[in-house]
C-alpha cells in the first residue's frame, strides 16, 4: 500500500512526464500547456515555486477546447507546414521545461525533450490521421475526435487529477 507521501512524481521521472505532455502538443498543442497548467495548480510539489493563476488555467482550458473544435475544419492548415509545427515544438518546449523547472530540474533539458517529442508526434499524429482519412475512408472529424480521444487518454495517464 502507499503511503500518504506518495505523489505521481515517484511514478512518472521528469523525462516521462516532459516526453508525453509533448506528445499530447503534437497532436493538440494547446491541450499540452492547458495540462500542463493544471498540474502546476494543483498537483506539483509543495516546494514548487511555480504557479499558474486559475484564470489562466481556465483560458488555457477554453483554448484547447477551441483547437478541438476548430481541429476537424477542412480549412486548417496541415501540422506538418512550417508554422503549426513551429507552434507544437514550441509548446513541447514550454510544457517539458515547466514539468522540469517545477521538480528542480534542468529547465532546457525538459524544454528539448518536451520539443522532441512535440515534433515526433506531430508527424506520428500526422500519419496516423493520413491512414484513417484517405485509405480507411473515415471521414475527418471522426478520425479528429480519435486524436481527442488519444489526448484526454494521455492526459489522464500522465497527470490524473488534470
Amino acid at each position: 500500500m502507499l503511503s500518504p507521501q506518495y505523489t505521481r512524481r515517484t511514478v512518472w521521472s521528469p523525462y516521462l512526464q516532459a516526453a508525453g505532455l509533448g506528445a499530447i502538443a503534437g497532436i493538440r498543442s494547446m491541450w499540452a500547456p492547458a495540462i500542463a497548467s493544471t498540474y502546476l495548480n494543483k498537483d506539483a510539489p509543495a516546494e514548487n515555486e511555480l504557479s499558474i493563476s486559475s484564470p489562466i488555467v481556465a483560458l488555457l482550458h477554453l483554448l484547447a477546447l477551441g483547437e478541438m473544435v476548430s481541429d476537424k475544419l477542412p480549412f486548417i492548415p496541415e501540422r506538418t507546414s512550417a508554422l503549426p509545427l513551429i507552434g507544437r515544438g514550441l509548446s513541447g518546449a514550454l510544457v517539458g521545461g515547466l514539468v522540469f523547472a517545477s521538480q528542480r530540474e534542468s529547465l532546457i533539458i525538459g524544454a528539448l525533450v518536451g520539443s522532441g517529442a512535440a515534433v515526433a508526434s506531430t508527424y506520428l499524429s500526422y500519419a496516423v490521421r493520413q491512414l484513417l482519412t484517405e485509405q480507411m475512408h473515415i471521414p475527418l472529424a471522426v478520425a479528429g475526435m480519435v486524436e481527442d480521444m488519444a489526448v484526454l487518454s494521455m492526459r489522464k495517464a500522465l497527470l490524473p487529477s488534470a
